[in-house]
């Protein structure tokens, strides 16, 4: 086997007291990621997935969990991993391979059960990436240096490239929903997000905040079990324009379409951008036209999502220069909903790290508030479930200091067989309860619609 051989050759190449995590690319014909996803499923593998633009990869089982063991910082384990690293992407002219992959969890003090099975930072380097960018396509390995069971890394990459080469799954079947709650809680629901919406506005009106993102969860049964490549396959279909993730770990499994960049870290360019505001799609052209009009000429709309550019602003100024926007908000028009939102562009500080801008950017008033500590109190004390990684943050980055992430919402959670869905709404001076109400249930729809028959 070719691979196998080169990798040998490469691995005999370093010298073991200067690499200790090596990486190794090799270009192959295709990626058959809905093959992949099935059988991973079924031998119960760790996994990543994430889609867009011209990147789409599959990372598999963890070599190193770096947000795990708290004894060191995350940013303390990446730099003694740099120190001591090597890889054969210059064969190939790569230079952006996703190396560290995973999640953070929205800073919530609250621990329940349903997301027992992940961190609170879920970075890892994976052991096996398939990566696809620009209609190429490719194989990386991750090893130690001390590595000695080459028998068993060569059974699994024989095994791996098998079923990668395996024929297209059709996904013929619907995961159909059924609600766990009675009409008469559902109503009950209802009246609880007034109340919550309620609450926050006599505490805007006194001065206290200026913003809350008020969160909601909907709970439902599916009738068969999760299809990975099915997820996969509908989030794909569906939300073309998105970032669309799932990670399964454990008996979890979550996944999303997330509209929302965090940042981008390119050539020493953070590109990001400030998303809030919304307003129902049309039912036509005209009617679409129309509410986009009203969504830009909306006081309310626009405070809150200036708010969220301010905020990025001031952070920004920590670890950035040259800072850069659209005087003027834009729409960004998705399948069941359209945004004001504005780019926002600046040049990276010199000795910044991924972890650094992280820290400063998340969470934004987009889905926290303002001021963000009186918010974070505010939305622990009124919402009973615990967001997890709803509204954590979700995606790669590599020695590079290149790196890129979304915010995880839109967003849901598999486990035995339920599905828990988030939606959330910025409550500001001016907001409605009824119309907040059904904002987060169109946000749901998301979701939701994977699981209905067109």
């Amino acid at each position: 086997m070719i691979l196998l051989e080169e990798l040998l050759a490469f691995y005999k190449s370093q010298r073991a007291k200067d690499n200790l995590l090596l990486s190794f690319a090799f270009q192959i014909q295709k990626i058959n990621f809905t093959s992949l996803l099935h059988s991973l499923q079924i031998a119960n593998k760790q996994l990543f997935y994430w889609s867009f633009g011209e990147m789409e990869f599959l990372g598999i089982e963890s070599l190193i969990d770096i947000g795990k063991n708290k004894k060191y910082s995350i940013e303390k384990k990446i730099k003694n991993l740099a120190k001591r690293y090597a890889n054969n992407f210059q064969k190939y002219k790569l230079s952006h391979i996703p190396l560290i992959i995973g999640t953070e969890k929205f800073p919530d003090k609250k621990k329940s059960h349903l997301w027992m099975d992940f961190e609170e930072k879920n970075w890892f380097v994976p052991k096996y990436i398939f990566y696809k960018e620009n209609k190429k396509y490719f194989f990386v390995i991750n090893l130690f240096k001390d590595e000695k069971d080459w028998k068993n890394i060569g059974n699994e990459i024989k095994k791996l490239l098998g079923t990668n080469s395996s024929d297209e799954l059709e996904n013929n079947f619907i995961m159909s929903l059924t609600n766990v709650k009675s009409k008469s809680q559902l109503k009950q629901n209802v009246n609880d997000w007034k109340n919550k919406v309620n609450f926050i506005l006599k505490n805007i009106h006194k001065g206290k905040i200026e913003k809350i993102v008020l969160s909601r969860q909907v709970d439902y049964k599916l009738n068969v079990k999760p299809s990975l490549s099915f997820l996969v396959q509908k989030l794909n279909e569906k939300y073309p324009e998105n970032y669309c993730f799932l990670f399964k770990k454990s008996k979890s499994i979550f996944f999303g379409a997330s509209p929302e960049r965090l940042v981008k870290i390119k050539n020493s360019i953070i590109q990001t951008e400030a998303l809030a505001g919304s307003i129902i799609r049309g039912k036509n052209t005209n009617e679409d036209k129309y509410l986009e009009k009203e969504l830009l000429k909306s006081n309310k709309n626009i405070f809150e999502q200036k708010a969220v550019v301010d905020f990025i602003i001031d952070r920004l100024k920590f670890i950035a220069t040259q800072i850069k926007l659209n005087k003027k908000p834009k729409i960004k028009k998705l399948t069941h909903i359209q945004h004001l939102f504005t780019k926002i562009n600046a040049k990276l500080k010199d000795n910044i790290s991924i972890t650094s801008i992280i820290k400063n950017l998340h969470p934004t008033p987009a889905i926290c508030g303002i001021p963000s500590n009186e918010a974070l109190k505010i939305i622990s004390k009124l919402e009973e479930q615990e967001r997890g990684l709803y509204s954590g943050v979700i995606g790669w980055f590599n020695f590079n200091n290149e790196g890129e992430f979304a915010v995880a919402i839109r967003s849901a959670l598999i486990k035995n067989k339920k599905l828990f869905t988030f939606s959330g709404c910025g409550i500001v001076s001016g907001s409605n309860p009824e119309e907040e109400f059904l904002e987060s249930e169109l946000k749901l729809k998301t979701i939701i619609s994977l699981f209905q028959r067109q």
